[in-house]
């Protein structure tokens, strides 16, 4: 017999020592967790474990993840006993179903012989529940599996895990488009969706969280209307470059034509010579070139000068055009795209990563008034990565700075 997996979700197969959470999300159609079950029911015909099944929420049996279990044993006919509340092998494996809301806290600190927690529906899961079950599973070796689909930015789990950029975690991330085994129906569903309601489509099928921040700059609803869109090319090509600053950061080029979005392309581990290289190539068409100056792209800026190259040098940190609305360029920037995406027919990529870095961005008010976006560093505590395709393609988009050129004779 062969099984046969999405791609994406190898990672869980091989997990390494030091991981003791695995965190799958993405929208419907993903393959989630019928792959967590497989993988379980596997795991535990290769080895004797005790897996604690749980939601938030279980009035009842037929509210767990039981059914789903039931149906792949039944299917592939492995040799387990499945009885109206539990499941056993005959070397011991045993898998066992739990809402936590209602459970006391030496309730759920019963369970402290668990090998694996499975936690379906996880971004339902309250801060508190979190707080007990966690400490509890510490077995040697023993682990968490949480699949979900996010509700709200500050989903407990998500800022947990995620948020905190721990390096216990490992978190994967699947759409309906990723899974080979996802039925045509549910394809066919997403697609209608995806035409006739695009935020109910970001959330159902590509997992993003339901509600914004009230202090999100751009409305998820526009972006996603860019990304649906299609318009013709017409204008100069212009390209925005947003430079890596530390290992873990993406070097993001995009180029547009016009008001549509044309090309990307994204590096890691370039020096600033190899970064104006690429950019230089990548930008052989354009009229403008937007660079990030701001510490190392300042390399990337002198070199493209020196190419004679149509460089504008852009500091996010530097002086606003209007300083009596904005503090410093890169929140001048933020709300003039702002402006942009809500009144003028712009097209631009369909990237989920994007629109998660569009759609998350937050701002706040200054001692004067003026509307302050938060800085990269206080994004990636908060979301996990650096926003470096959001903050490209806004360059991109950016215009009214002096166009410098430099020639050599």
């Amino acid at each position: 017999m062969q099984l046969v997996f999405p791609k994406k979700l190898e990672p869980l197969f091989h997990r390494p020592n030091d991981i003791r959470h695995i965190l799958l999300e993405g929208g419907r159609g993903g393959g989630k967790s019928h792959t967590v079950a497989e993988f379980l029911l596997l795991e535990g015909l290769r080895r004797p474990i005790r897996v604690l099944c749980g939601r938030e929420i279980q009035k009842s049996i037929s509210e767990s993840v039981h059914t789903l279990l039931r149906d792949k044993i039944d299917k592939y006919a492995y040799p387990y006993i499945v009885t109206e509340k539990s499941i056993k092998s005959s070397n011991g494996s045993e898998f066992i179903f739990v809402g936590l809301k209602d459970h006391t806290v030496n309730s759920i600190k019963s369970y402290e012989g668990i090998d694996i927690f499975w936690g379906e529906e996880a971004q339902t899961f309250s801060k508190r529940s979190l707080d007990i079950l966690i400490p509890t599973i510490r077995g040697e070796g023993s682990y968490f599996i949480w699949t979900m689909n996010r509700f709200e930015e500050a989903d407990p789990i998500f800022e947990r895990l995620i948020h905190k950029k721990r390096k216990d975690v490992m978190h994967l991330s699947i759409q309906y488009f990723e899974n080979k085994k996802c039925p045509q129906e549910l394809i066919d569903e997403a697609e209608i969706c995806k035409q006739t309601s695009p935020e109910d489509y970001a959330h159902i099928w590509l997992g993003e969280p339901l509600s914004q921040s009230s202090k999100a700059i751009l409305n998820r609803n526009s972006v996603l209307q860019a990304m649906q869109r299609n318009i013709e090319a017409v204008g100069q090509i212009e390209v925005g470059v947003d430079v890596a600053r530390f290992g873990d950061d993406t070097t993001q080029f995009y180029k547009r034509k016009g008001l549509k979005t044309i090309e990307e392309k994204s590096f890691k581990g370039m020096d600033t010579f190899d970064v104006a290289n690429e950019a230089d190539a990548f930008s052989q068409d354009a009229q403008t070139i937007k660079v990030d100056d701001t510490g190392v792209g300042g390399g990337v800026s002198d070199n493209l000068i020196h190419k004679n190259r149509p460089v504008q040098m852009i500091n996010f940190g530097g002086s606003a055009k209007d300083k009596d609305k904005y503090p410093n360029t890169i929140s001048e920037m933020w709300f003039e795209f702002r402006e942009l995406i809500e009144k003028e027919e712009i097209q631009l990529p369909d990237d989920r990563e994007l629109l998660q870095q569009l759609t998350s961005r937050r701002y706040t008010f200054d001692t004067r008034g003026r509307r302050i976006v938060e800085s990269k560093d206080e994004f990636k505590k908060r979301y996990g990565k650096s926003p470096d395709k959001a903050d490209a393609l806004l360059l991109c988009f950016y215009n009214n700075y002096s166009t410098i050129g430099i020639s050599f004779f």
